[in-house]
């Protein structure tokens, strides 16, 4: 885990130079992150999964590292199981540093399960691939208040 917190801290670093980021890779990053709370909303679990990196993680409830698509797979299998779960969330600012296959994407989500509903942050980490598609490295949430 302090690795993966290392790495996020790195990235902010260096993207929060005006110089180290351009306003087309940032759209690019934006753009990955809203396509893929769409096609969460429209296939659930296997968009979920897809979006991820092949050695992408999402941080757990206890702030450990799943890692790896058979292993989001499992961890997120009973909460999109469920019919009530819906979780959407919107970017809302984006940066890339000069290198341009590494960006970070943060915003704001909600989950609702049937009439409980939490809102909250995330940041997350996205890699350029070879084939030049985006796709996730790190997902990290937190709870906060509604905005």
């Amino acid at each position: 885990m302090k690795m993966l917190t290392t790495l996020a801290l790195l990235l902010f670093t260096a993207c929060a130079s005006p110089r180290g980021s351009s306003p087309s890779r940032e759209a690019e990053v934006m753009q990955a992150d809203r396509q893929f709370a769409w096609d969460v909303q429209q296939r659930r679990l296997d968009a979920w999964v897809e979006a991820f990196d092949a050695h992408g993680s999402q941080v757990d409830e206890q702030g450990a590292p799943v890692t790896g698509h058979d292993a989001i797979r499992a961890y997120m299998q009973g909460a999109f199981a469920d019919i009530r779960f819906e979780l959407e969330w919107a970017p809302v600012e984006a940066r890339v540093p000069d290198g341009g296959n590494l960006g970070f994407v943060w915003g704001h989500w909600t989950l609702r399960s049937g009439a409980e509903e939490s809102h909250g942050r995330y940041l997350d980490i996205w890699k350029r691939g070879a084939d030049g598609k985006w796709k996730l490295l790190f997902d990290v949430g937190e709870g906060a208040p509604k905005n």
